[in-house]
């Protein structure tokens, strides 16, 4: 069953993020001031970073080629990992506002999928929407059953960041159809090596013996601190406790593609924040 309380919570974490452009993209002497934002962790760059194109653009000696990503120690950023998913991976929660280096040129092909509008990122999130639906409820697939006006509602609760608007639709993605649990659970494990493991679990382990996040951490990075303890293991940047059901976990914690983001935290660089209760 859903906590509005914990849903609520997760909707309304943000990081508070610097963005500087790169000085090697001047096109004058004239510096410009950083540009300042309180960034939905929830939610992808692309949706959020408009005005700080806009701010920077009048700086830089403008060509066809443009195209803003940005970066952070000299890592490109994924623009299809939220941002808190981003955040929790090269971030320091000490070290706030996060700054992030904002480019226009020479673009990393390479490391990095190409954005050219919302619709990109429209795309890519309905894909993942229909895949964890799909994995969840396998036949009965929910999604299947939404019509343009739902879809049209989820995306544009997701781009003006409204709760009420959103989980009106998404709520109907969060109950198990064939039993009291989902059939498989959707997740992705962020690694400290920037590694991505992308796979699902069952919800039951038995017919009476629940999944945890201790059981699946165990079985697709056993060799990891995170087992013994020795790791942080966050999720929407909260450090979670290896017995809670990962039923109970897709239900509240999912991010809004209803994908579950697990990051693997290295305890060394990273802070330990408060872990949310069953």
């Amino acid at each position: 069953m859903e906590c509005r309380e914990v849903l609520l919570i997760v909707w309304k974490g943000e990081i508070p993020i610097q963005f500087v452009l790169d000085p090697d993209e001047l096109s004058g002497v004239e510096t410009p001031d950083p540009f300042f934002l309180l960034a939905p962790r929830i939610t992808y760059l692309p949706l959020v970073t408009e005005k700080v194109s806009r701010h920077f653009h009048q700086h830089i000696n403008k060509s066809e080629d443009d195209e803003i990503w940005f970066d952070y120690g000299g890592d490109p950023l994924k623009w299809h990992y939220p941002i808190g998913v981003l955040f929790d991976m090269y971030g320091d929660p000490e070290k706030l506002p996060w700054k992030i280096t904002v480019h226009f040129k020479e673009f990393p092909a390479d490391e990095l999928i190409r954005c050219s509008n919302r619709d990109v990122v429209q795309s890519y999130f309905f894909q993942r929407l229909k895949e964890a639906d799909f994995l969840k409820q396998h036949k009965t697939k929910v999604v299947a059953d939404l019509v343009k006006k739902d879809f049209k509602q989820v995306w544009t609760a997701l781009y003006h960041h409204k709760f009420e608007e959103f989980w009106l639709i998404n709520q109907k993605l969060m109950k198990p159809i064939e039993s009291d649990t989902f059939r498989l659970i959707p997740f992705k494990i962020y690694t400290p090596d920037h590694k991505v493991i992308q796979a699902s679990f069952p919800s039951m382990l038995t017919e009476n013996s629940p999944s945890t996040l201790g059981d699946l951490i165990h079985k697709f990075y056993p060799n990891t601190k995170a087992v013994t303890g020795d790791c942080e293991v966050k999720i929407h940047g909260v450090e979670v406790e290896m017995h809670l059901t990962l039923q109970w976990i897709a239900t509240n914690l999912s991010y809004p593609d209803n994908f579950i983001h697990i990051c693997i935290i290295d305890p060394y660089s990273k802070l330990s924040v408060s872990i949310f209760p069953m």
